[in-house]
């Protein structure tokens, strides 16, 4: 008897089948030809690899099929529990980082990804390994290089601290004062001074061209030249130690040479207290100075030039203003990072009005209190916005 009717006849295979094979060879073609290595599986044991993972871990196709990943030393056990867990609590893994080995034991650092597939009714699953190795390595230097230079800054931020006053000694000369100083990076373009010079104490509030690093280095420049203007040349006037200043900046940053000078200088103010003719004479490159008596403000312009070579200009001179005080005055000198923050609710500066509303507001203060209702205001107003520069803001009481 015939196994079947004589009017059926299977002689080529069904659209289905052939649909299967025309899956099955796709799914090959693209298996074989991804930049990544990849591995199909079934309960563990490697039924087929590309030739990327023949390359990527050393092991040949023959040596490779029938054996798991684990059993090749490929994945070590902590990892492949690892591994177990993740795909346990999230039924794949989707690029995860991971440490393996090639088959001379050295160490392949490879993004994995695997996927349940069924194929040929079978449950498997496909996993691919995309080396990062190389970028590991970049990452590792670029990491290495990051650390030398925070290092680096953090050693000349211990540099500049040690050659600037401590707050200690400025608050031993000005026992009812504050400096509010924020710099916007590790190291600050902004800088403050003080000394006594017999019975005249003399303050200075600069903000030099840029912050971080280079606003540092004309930091130190600028001290010690203030520094030498006091005490090498005996210069008692403001406008004389600005003048002195930008001879100095001039002359150091060879601001006479054309392209090869550096055009980069400093605004600041410099004022010098005489308590006992209650006198305060100032001289500034930009920044003003406040003084407040019974909650009035008044402004001391500074001149419109900053210090060293401005627009190409020559140097130009200073002019000395003095005016009196009294007990219970209050002097605040600054740079322009508080007014210069963007913050608030429209993301706006906070702007001078604004601080000399917030400086009038906080007469009843002490200094002590002063600095933190000032830190605290300005901290509220940038809320998530980034510092946009240094802030220094120095208060005097008299």
């Amino acid at each position: 008897m015939a196994l079947f009717p004589e009017d059926i006849r299977i002689e080529k295979p069904s659209e289905a089948v052939r649909m299967f094979e025309q899956s099955v060879e796709g799914f090959f073609k693209v298996f074989n030809a991804s930049p990544g290595g990849m591995c199909l599986t079934e309960d563990s044991a490697i039924l087929e690899i590309n030739h990327t993972y023949e390359l990527l871990f050393g092991y040949s196709r023959s040596e490779a099929l029938g054996k798991s990943n684990f059993i090749l030393g490929i994945i070590a056990l902590p990892e492949l529990q690892r591994i177990r867990d993740l795909i346990q609590a999230k039924g794949k893994l989707e690029n995860e980082e991971m440490t393996v080995k090639h088959k001379d034991g050295h160490a392949v650092h490879c993004l994995v990804t695997t996927m349940p597939i069924t194929l040929g009714g079978k449950q498997l699953v496909l996993s691919s390994f995309n080396d990062i190795t190389r970028l590991k390595e970049q990452n590792a230097i670029i990491a290495e290089q990051h650390k030398d230079l925070y290092d680096s800054v953090n050693y000349a931020r211990r540099i500049q601290e040690a050659l600037f006053p401590p707050r200690t000694l400025f608050e031993s000369i000005l026992p009812q004062s504050f400096v509010l100083l924020k710099p916007k990076a590790i190291v600050s373009g902004d800088f403050y001074w003080v000394e006594k010079v017999k019975d005249k104490i003399y303050v200075a509030a600069a903000d030099c061209t840029g912050h971080g690093v280079p606003g540092a280095l004309l930091s130190i420049i600028g001290y010690t030249l203030i520094h030498k203007s006091v005490n090498e040349s005996a210069t008692t006037r403001p406008c004389d130690i600005l003048n002195l200043l930008s001879h100095g900046f001039y002359k150091s940053l060879r601001q006479n040479s054309g392209d090869a000078g550096v055009k980069d200088g400093m605004d600041i103010s410099v004022i010098c207290i005489d308590e006992k003719n209650m006198l305060l004479e100032y001289a500034a490159a930009r920044r003003p100075v406040y003084r407040v008596r019974q909650n009035e403000l008044l402004k001391l312009a500074p001149d419109r030039f900053p210090i060293g070579i401005y627009s190409s200009k020559h140097l130009q001179e200073f002019n000395n203003q003095q005016i009196t005080i009294q007990r219970g005055d209050t002097i605040y000198m600054f740079t322009d990072g508080y007014a210069d923050q963007f913050g608030g609710p429209e993301k706006k500066k906070f702007n001078s009005v604004q601080f000399q509303k917030l400086l009038l507001s906080i007469q009843h203060f002490s200094m002590e209190e002063q600095l933190l209702v000032l830190n605290k205001q300005i901290e509220q107003w940038r809320g998530e916005s980034e510092q946009v520069d240094d802030i220094m803001v120095i208060g005097i009481r008299i």
